[in-house]
């Protein structure tokens, strides 16, 4: 008897590995599929014949075409996060500007490697409901960069300083969106043009310089 519940619990295990094994392909699939294809016209049915897998298998997963692109977009939070937050090499004479100017090439090299993340979250027709998803994701982003700067500087807190550095991102992610818009990708231009429009905008709210804090 107790040889039978061991058994149970591989097979359920192996299941269970398949599914995920299975979900990866189809989230890659979708990806591959938003590097070249309208958002507006991607399909379930798509994804299925592009990952050679059962439709009703792709159901099971995901049971609509949002679910997907849901996925899709979380998984861009994560790398956004690896990619952006890797640590800041600053030099003596950089101040936070620079913090900020790193972290706008960051994103647009990420972009650039991911046309699916571009078109799913900068690309101007994403889901409404994929939008705010990806809001509360600025709102960690944001949360990131002001504890990036607060790891290298002296800040002094200020009044909504957790919405402040949220806004910083979606200035940021407008112009991205502006650009991918009319050039079908993030300029060099218009990735200058974000770096100004952030720091222009934080400087409402904090001095042109800020103390060093010292190496530990």
């Amino acid at each position: 008897m107790e040889k039978q519940k061991v058994t149970t619990r591989k097979r359920k295990s192996s299941s269970q590995a398949r599914g995920d094994v299975r979900r990866s392909i189809l989230v890659n699939a979708g990806k591959e599929l938003l590097a070249t294809k309208p958002i507006e016209q991607l399909s379930l049915a798509d994804v299925a014949k592009a990952s050679d897998i059962p439709i009703g298998s792709v159901y099971h997963f995901f049971p609509k075409v949002n679910n997907l692109l849901a996925e899709i977009s979380k998984q861009f939070e994560q790398e956004i996060m690896e990619a952006v937050f890797q640590p800041f090499p600053l030099k003596p004479e950089d101040n936070w500007q620079a913090i900020i100017r790193a972290c706008v090439d960051r994103a647009v090299a990420l972009y650039k490697e991911n046309r699916a993340y571009e078109q799913l979250l900068i690309g101007g027709k994403t889901p409404a409901e994929i939008k705010l998803s990806d809001r509360e994701n600025d709102e960690e982003i944001g949360r990131s960069v002001m504890e990036a700067l607060n790891e290298h500087f002296v800040m002094m807190p200020f009044a909504n300083q957790e919405k402040v550095f949220f806004h910083v991102v979606e200035i940021i992610d407008l112009i991205f969106m502006l650009s991918v818009n009319k050039h079908n990708e993030i300029t060099d231009y218009m990735a200058e043009e974000a770096k100004r429009a952030a720091i222009a905008y934080l400087r409402c709210y904090m001095p042109e310089y800020l103390p060093k804090k010292a190496a530990e």
